[in-house]
């Protein structure tokens, strides 16, 4: 032993460094080489208590292996440390530390242990850091487990965060199987755009549950701002309630003056929109109004306004005036057209009794009063 110790050389002692080769172990033997320490038994180096021990601490070329042919049992670096830190790849190292890069299967664990919190840190120093987890070649998994604690991507204010950047086929899943917890998606107090499926390419979007018979709620909300479906210009088909069960639509039931506009609102009508039904109640006036003149240039005011006279409208007004002979009407400011009768008739001397109520259809030149006093 007395020659070993001399050729581990003098630094060793003052360190107070211990080589023992396994209690027990009758026939262990324990070779000193000229750049190998081999044991046959067990091989524990252990430092005096507030010492410092360090391998290959000068080493900036070549290969520091510690456990290479380790093909069972355990290696543990720190594993009874209660204080201080155990480092891999520390100082001004400009390589490469891996773990586990072998091309064995093998389970790499950190912070794994049962008691005791544990903060892992990884890439935290403030510099560009570019950490890689994950293999995107072959049939790699990763999992993020967090029990009961929270789960969070905390990002610069300028940042962007990527999921699944790359993926062309799969699925992607967010609060999949069972699970019965809330999912937010840009929940902050700011302003904020939440943009889905908008790239251009065919996208089907699904909201809310999709299986017939589910109990499902959807609530879209848009706060005192509002809310567009299909406002681009591109031809599409919006269908609501299309399915083949019976419906309840409802659109703006709250009591208050709502405004409902359906159909092209500018300039002249065009388009066609379809009520269909056994059955259809309007509860409410329907293009009607009173007039505002007190004469034979009739005046109505409707809300919502008219943008434009089109063949087949229809409108209904009651008089404030008896005509007293031929008669127009101007409807929303579009402009004053005659008032007739039959076939395109000028009206007759109190075909229009005050307050009485009139019907009108547009024959594209003229309203055609439905119901005159005389025919």
């Amino acid at each position: 032993m007395k020659n070993i110790f001399k050729g581990l050389g003098i630094g060793f002692m003052a360190l107070a460094l211990v080589v023992g080769m396994g209690a027990g172990s009758a026939n262990a033997a324990l070779t000193v080489a000229v750049n190998a320490i081999t044991e046959t038994g067990a091989l524990t180096i252990t430092g005096a208590v507030g010492s410092a021990l360090g391998f290959a601490t000068t080493t900036t070329t070549g290969a520091v292996n510690v456990g290479t042919s380790l093909t069972t049992g355990n290696l543990t670096l720190g594993g009874a440390q209660t204080s201080g830190t155990v480092t891999l790849g520390g100082g001004v190292q400009t390589g490469t530390v891996t773990i586990a890069g072998g091309t064995g299967a093998q389970a790499v664990d950190i912070g794994t242990g049962g008691t005791g919190v544990k903060t892992i840190s990884i890439g935290t120093g403030a510099i560009g850091n570019v950490i890689s987890i994950g293999s995107v070649t072959g049939a790699a998994s990763l999992t993020l487990n967090v029990g009961t604690g929270n789960f969070a991507l905390v990002t610069a204010a300028t940042s962007t965060i990527t999921v699944g950047a790359e993926q062309t086929s799969g699925t992607m899943t967010l609060g999949g199987t069972a699970g019965t917890g809330l999912i937010t998606i840009g929940a902050s107090t700011g302003a904020q755009e939440v943009d889905i499926a908008t790239g251009n390419a065919v996208k089907t979007v699904l909201v809310g549950n999709a299986t017939a018979g589910g109990a499902s709620v959807t609530t879209i909300h848009a706060g005192t701002g509002g809310l567009n479906l299909g406002t681009t210009a591109d031809a599409r088909t919006i269908a609501i309630g299309t399915g083949a069960a019976i419906q309840t639509v409802n659109l703006a039931t709250g009591n208050v003056a709502n405004v409902i506009t359906m159909g092209d609102i500018t300039g002249a009508p065009v388009g066609t929109v379809r009520l269909s039904g056994a059955t259809v109640t309007v509860q409410g006036g329907l293009n009607f109004a009173v007039d505002a003149q007190a004469s034979d240039t009739y005046v109505l005011t409707l809300a919502p306004a008219l943008t434009g006279y089109v063949a087949g409208q229809m409108i209904a007004f009651t008089v404030a005036t008896a005509n007293t002979g031929a008669a127009t009407i101007n409807v929303n400011g579009l402009g004053a057209v005659a008032l007739n009768k039959g076939a395109d008739a000028a009206l007759a001397t109190n075909d229009l009794i005050v307050s009485r109520t009139y019907m009108a259809v547009y024959d594209g030149t003229a309203f055609d009063v439905i119901n005159p006093a005389t025919q």
